[in-house]
């Protein structure tokens, strides 16, 4: 019987099945359409999430031109394992080496890269958050800094992004992360 189960089950686990399980039917309903097989023009946009926050892919990364023209001064690297800061003498870069699965804990994370953001925004710049496709990495640390410099909740910063870029789509386990971050 459920009502059983559930009555051993505490809060908390509960609480996180719950959240995994939305993030995960969110994410079957929404895979075949957020890859950028499926929508090529993200490839190489540096879609605006605000005047300060940017995000992306390599292909936008690794373009020093489209960079310097949108007026980036700064770098989130979010995937320094498999992809190298293409211009450090152009650009001030914030490096982290986080695989993009289940088990990758990006909150040890949050809060160098949100002073980071915020150093740049001191100093009149503009932040490139990029992974490999700009699609779960660097979109949920865009989410994060709304989050906790915009004052919103998980979904209302999920919901700006995604509005902004139309495959953004964390993964189940960042997606959890941040949810339950105040």
């Amino acid at each position: 019987d459920a009502r059983q189960f559930l009555a051993f089950v505490p809060l908390f686990s509960l609480s996180l099945f719950l959240s995994s399980f939305h993030s995960l039917v969110s994410l079957s309903l929404c895979l075949d359409s957020n890859t950028l097989a499926n929508n090529p023009r993200y490839e190489s946009e540096c879609t605006k999430v605000n005047d300060l926050l940017y995000v992306s892919g390599i292909k936008v990364a690794e373009n020093r031109e489209l960079l310097g023209g949108v007026g980036i001064t700064h770098v989130v690297n979010c995937a320094g394992i498999t992809t190298p800061n293409y211009f450090p003498d152009q650009f001030q870069y914030k490096t982290l080496y986080i695989h993009d699965e289940p088990s990758a804990n990006l909150v040890p994370h949050m809060y160098d890269v949100l002073e980071f953001i915020d150093g740049a925004k001191k100093a009149g710049g503009k932040v490139l958050v990029h992974c490999t496709q700009g699609v779960s990495r660097s979109c949920s640390f865009c989410i994060a800094y709304l989050m906790l410099n915009h004052k919103v909740s998980y979904e209302e910063g999920y919901g700006t992004v995604k509005a902004k870029r139309g495959i953004c789509n964390p993964n189940v386990s960042f997606s959890g992360q941040f949810s339950r971050q105040k």
